[in-house]
């Protein structure tokens, strides 16, 4: 009785702790996540809100994670428009459930994009708490739409006591002010190059003559005609919402932004790197690089030597060497300093024309660091050339041996194939392995290549992040090329010979042959068709998605738990504990341009064992797997 007793409390143990709890949602001008965990977050918020619908954290997270899949839809997009509506929806029902809370009157407001005719709910929301930060940011918005100085000034010093916006977009907000002239006027176009540029003028007094536009806030008639009486321009007629097509919508703000670069008056006139995307097409024959911003001009200006101005007396770039502080959106930081790069490679290339080797030494240094936190290091390289390379080389590194040869499993004799996928991290650590090398720029992967799946959205989180942020780090390498992946197994085998504590003497790390990597899906030498014994899972319904990171249905991309690729340990291994050997990511093999396994894009069908894959360039659906010989033991 007693081990009945002890199993029963051991399973509602083990269920309890593998149960998934819902995380808090920040908005994405903080963080950026995968789709497919914006999507989880918010099945599981409205489970809760489904068990207790006075919880209020769970509409507010539930919210947000909707919004979030909202912004990170295709723009006019079927699915964005769905999500808009679920938006609306959540808002409505919730403050029909909680509508003495803080966090239902704020959605409400939140929800109406800062629609005048909803204001008693965010100043409800900041009477019922106002030590909760969230309607600091909203409130400092109105009042400054409203041109209310005295209250606008009030919440600027409050929100930004509450440490919302990290210290690097502040560096970064501080250097586009110090880098404009008297009096300018700048565009930008996003929450994190407005609000920051906002604080600083407010609470540090740095640069208050600048005035920052967000060019969403033009679209607001009574704020856009207040704005230009202040600026002593002339009124101009414009109706964003009476465009019938985005065609229509993008040359109207075109003519307004015409208006004010023909009337401005004397004030010099800039467009943040940030925004220049609204500006380039219509205005790129006026628009001169200097620095984080583009200076609008009729006649010709000499760009660079106000870009090493810039640089070399009036930036401040300590931080880009070191962030002595924790905030979670310090990633978006890293994706505003990208905006450097533009004037950072113009620079470095007038450093080597005057043949100022140190300046341009110290400039290229942050380029390259720049370039690899914000996912560019393939563009930037390229662009820089091979100056300063060295021999082609692998540098001896320390490796833990026992962690490596853990993860291979035995297929016969002295033949092995690793568990797992070769990830992000393993591959970085390669990476910084020839750093100086001919082959560093070689072996980059190409971020780009994402768009091959997702239609040219060049815009997408994935091609900034999948390949930086620590959460992608075990996650399996992709969009490099089979020439990359042989460079992966020399290099490993180079390091792993040369390691002072090892269980074999010698080995050698490769990519397999077909059938080699045919027997390792397998488990050994049958027929199956599928990794797993007996194709058991052909016998399964396709909706037990539990095996492998396949696509059943394109119009439903996320029923087996993956959006795209996951982490190289998830679902279940093959009978001889290997992971993925289908699905995830098509596998390469020691001929070029054949890949096997099928991967998060394709179907059952086109993912059998016996099956080939063909690819010609670098894919977000291929990446490899080693397989090692134990030359001598």
């Amino acid at each position: 009785m007693k081990r009945i007793t002890v199993v029963l409390m051991l399973l509602v143990s083990i269920t309890a702790f593998s149960q998934v709890k819902p995380q808090k949602v920040y908005s994405i001008i903080k963080e950026v996540r995968e789709k497919s965990w914006y999507e989880e977050q918010a099945k599981l918020w409205k489970a809760e809100i489904d068990k207790n619908d006075q919880y209020a954290d769970a509409w507010y997270n539930y919210y947000m994670a909707t919004r979030s899949l909202k912004n990170l839809s295709e723009l006019n997009s079927k699915e964005r428009l769905a999500y808009t509506e679920n938006c609306q929806t959540i808002a409505d029902n919730a403050y029909k459930s909680i509508p003495n809370t803080f966090e239902g009157n704020h959605l409400v407001w939140y929800q109406s994009d800062h629609d005048a005719k909803y204001l008693k709910y965010i100043l409800k929301a900041y009477e019922i708490n106002p030590y909760d930060s969230r309607s600091y940011v909203s409130l400092l918005t109105h009042y400054y739409l409203t041109f209310n100085t005295v209250k606008y000034n009030e919440f600027c010093d409050r929100f930004y006591k509450v440490n919302e916006i990290a210290a690097p977009v502040y560096n970064w907000a501080y250097n586009m002010l110090v880098g404009l002239e008297k009096n300018a006027i700048i565009f930008t176009a996003g929450d994190n190059d407005t609000y920051s540029p906002w604080m600083l003028q407010v609470v540090k007094s740095i640069r208050p003559d600048v005035t920052v536009i967000n060019t969403s806030l033009l679209n607001l008639d009574d704020f856009r005609v207040e704005l230009l009486k202040k600026l002593e321009i002339e009124p101009f007629k414009f109706r964003i919402d009476e465009a019938k097509t985005e065609e229509e919508a993008i040359q109207l703000q075109n003519n307004l932004f015409q208006h004010i670069f023909s009337n401005k008056k004397g004030y010099p006139v800039y467009v943040s790197g940030t925004a220049i995307f609204q500006f380039q097409n219509q205005f790129s024959d006026k628009l001169y690089l200097t620095g984080l911003s583009y200076k609008y001009s009729e006649t010709s200006i000499n760009s660079i030597s106000v870009i090493r101005r810039n640089y070399e007396k009036r930036y401040l770039l300590d931080y880009l060497d070191q962030t002595f502080s924790f905030n979670i959106a310090n990633n978006r930081g890293d994706q505003m300093n990208s905006v450097y790069l533009p004037a950072f490679v113009k620079l470095y290339k007038h450093y080597k024309e005057t043949e100022e080797v140190e300046k341009m030494s110290i400039i290229k240094k942050y380029i390259i660091s720049i370039s690899k936190k914000s996912g560019q290091e393939t563009e930037i390289s390229e662009l820089l050339g091979t100056d300063n390379s060295v021999p082609n080389s692998f540098n001896t590194m320390l490796m833990n041996t026992k962690n490596l040869e853990r993860d291979f499993v035995k297929l016969y004799g002295d033949f092995y194939v690793n568990r797992f996928e070769v990830s992000n991290a393993q591959y970085s650590k390669f990476l910084n392995g020839i750093k100086g090398t001919e082959l560093y720029s070689k072996c980059l992967y190409d971020s780009t290549k994402w768009v091959s799946v997702y239609e040219g959205y060049m815009d997408d989180p994935m091609i900034k992040m999948y390949h930086n942020h620590p959460a992608y780090d075990n996650y399996p390498i992709i969009n490099i090329s089979h020439f990359s992946a042989v460079k992966y197994c020399e290099w490993l085998t180079e390091q792993y010979n040369s390691q002072r504590k090892r269980r074999y003497t010698q080995v050698k790390f490769r990519l397999p042959t077909e059938k080699e990597w045919e027997y390792a899906a397998r488990g050994g030498d049958n027929s199956n068709r599928t990794p797993f014994e007996n194709d058991i899972v052909l016998n399964k319904d396709c909706e037990d998605c539990s095996y492998f990171n396949l696509k059943y249905n394109r119009e439903n991309l996320i029923n087996d738990g993956g959006f795209f690729s996951v982490a190289v340990e998830s679902y279940n291994p093959n009978f001889i504990g290997a992971y993925n050997m289908i699905g995830n990511v098509s596998e390469m093999i020691s001929v070029d341009n054949i890949s096997k396994g099928g991967s998060w894009y394709r179907e059952l069908e086109e993912s059998f064992i016996d099956l080939r894959g063909m690819y010609s360039e670098p894919s977000p659906e291929i990446g490899f797997r080693v397989f090692m010989e134990v030359i001598q033991e």
